[in-house]
């Protein structure tokens, strides 16, 4: 009866050891104290509702030969050792983790396959929206040529790019050597006009300015329609301003000078002067500083001369009288003697203020002056065909 009872022992210790899983159709070998105590619970309960350590395939192979060299007290009653399940299986049977909760029954799980290896694909250029499209769907090769042909007209580098920017570069060359050739060809055209037409600059006071009238009716305006009609080429550039003395006129010529470069140069300054009482020794400097800035500058000066009224005393207008003649022999100038001959005792020529000439008066003053800047005209090439 003992040998009998101990043969019992040993077979359900036995199946103990080896539990049927409906679900796995193999037996689960439990290796000793790595299951714990559970192992002597009622056989109808699942593996997935037992408590066990189930570890991967790589971990199983080199714990369990650890138990099975230590085999707990069951193990040695049983007088055998337990049967190892393949590591195959359990890769086969990872569904028992289906029945429980993994976070509590595995630790350390590794990954049950290897990530997928790359396919080799031909190399294709593609935008960064068109990735998902290419993982869900294989290229073809009209596909890849459209999109090889797309990317690298939209972006082109390399050889292509340097003779794009080559090409370009070379336009703006040409471009801008046209520019200048233009350019050249316009500055040569107004050179041209410019030697064909010379500067006449009028250099005085309200007497040149037109005080009182429309500028066109000013003997300046009427003077130069008279030298269009008889084809001298000069643009008539009238400089005057009301009010100026031979002082103002002094820091006003280089400015004029160096802005119109005038072959003629028509003087008329003095009359506010003297009107205001100025020292005539003044004026007389003033005005033959300004001669000398002229003539520097390569212009013929015309000088033309003022009276005063008989108010300002025999002596003061005198002297002032004798200025002008003095200027045109000392520095060889032909002389208007006095503008305002023919209209300064006409009222019916002059305004109302007896000081300068009205729209009829205008024209007697260009006839004044004609005789004196004739001379020093030049007819042009197209005035002397005439």
């Amino acid at each position: 009866m003992r040998h009998e009872d101990q043969r019992r022992v040993g077979v359900a210790v036995e199946l103990e050891e080896q539990l049927p899983d409906p679900r796995s159709r193999a037996g689960v070998e439990i290796a000793g104290r790595l299951v714990g105590e559970q192992h002597r619970r009622l056989r109808h309960e699942r593996a997935g509702e037992r408590h066990p350590l189930l570890l991967p395939a790589g971990e199983l192979a080199r714990v369990v030969p650890g138990a099975l060299a230590k085999p707990d007290a069951p193990q040695r009653l049983g007088g055998g050792a337990a049967r190892i399940a393949p590591a195959g299986e359990l890769e086969r049977q990872h569904h028992v983790l289906e029945c429980g909760k993994r976070g509590n029954q595995v630790k350390g799980l590794e990954y049950e396959s290897d990530p997928l290896r790359a396919q080799p694909r031909p190399s294709v250029l593609i935008e960064l929206s068109e990735v998902l499209t290419l993982e869900q769907h294989p290229p073809t090769p009209a596909w890849i040529a459209s999109v090889t042909s797309s990317t690298m007209v939209s972006g082109p580098s390399g050889l292509l790019t340097c003779l794009q920017r080559f090409s370009a570069l070379r336009t703006q060359l040409r471009v801008i050597a046209a520019g200048a050739l233009a350019f050249g060809l316009l500055g040569i055209a107004l050179q041209d006009a410019l030697a064909s037409e010379r500067t006449l600059l009028v250099f005085g006071d309200s007497l040149s300015a037109a005080f009182g009238i429309r500028p066109d009716q000013g003997w300046v305006a009427l003077l130069a329609q008279r030298l269009q009609a008889q084809g001298y080429g000069y643009q008539i550039v009238n400089a005057s301003v009301s009010g100026e003395t031979s002082g103002g006129g002094l820091e006003r010529l280089p400015r004029a000078l160096e802005r119109h470069r005038p072959q003629l140069v028509i003087l008329e300054l003095g009359a506010n002067d003297g009107l205001r009482g100025l020292p005539p020794s003044d004026t007389r400097a003033n005005l033959a500083r300004m001669v000398q800035l002229a003539q520097r500058s390569g212009a013929q000066v015309l000088l033309v001369g003022i009276r005063l009224p008989p108010n300002y005393g025999p002596r003061y207008t005198e002297g002032f009288a004798r200025m002008f003649p003095e200027l045109a022999t000392q520095y060889h100038l032909p002389l208007v003697p006095f503008l305002l001959e023919k209209v300064a005792l006409d009222p019916t020529r002059m305004q109302p203020d007896g000081l300068h000439p009205n729209p009829q008066g205008e024209p007697p003053v260009l006839e004044t002056l004609w005789p004196y800047l004739q001379p020093l005209l030049k007819k042009s090439a197209r005035g002397v065909g005439k």
